[in-house]
């Protein structure tokens, strides 16, 4: 059961990470005990929001991109003489994007 000691615990948590762990697991308990209220056979609102929340983490744990991908990109000294005007194309197409969803998650997270 959900109380609001444990939406205290859940505010309180500094760890952005953990933090979204336990939003999305409170999501889950309210949406079982929804379902089990309501109707065990459809979807209510806490089950959207636990899967929000869940995809929020991604962004809130830098999983966006593949990290092998996040490093070739930022390993440009290498890539460079290698690829040469694709890298470049690739680099202003991408790059710029990688740290947009970092930043917004940190400034929510605030």
């Amino acid at each position: 059961m959900v109380t609001l000691e444990e939406i205290a615990r859940i505010t309180d948590e500094a760890d952005p990470v953990l933090r979204n762990l336990r939003i999305t697991q409170c999501y889950h308990d309210l949406s079982a005990a929804l379902a089990r209220a309501i109707d065990p056979g459809n979807a209510n609102w806490s089950t959207f929001a636990t899967w929000a929340s869940r995809t929020a983490g991604i962004s809130i744990r830098d999983e966006e991109l593949p990290r092998v991908l996040v490093e070739i990109l930022r390993d440009e000294g290498r890539l460079r003489p290698r690829l040469g005007r694709l890298y470049t194309w690739a680099y202003r197409h991408t790059a710029a994007k990688v740290d947009l969803p970092q930043q917004a998650a940190r400034r929510s997270a605030a």
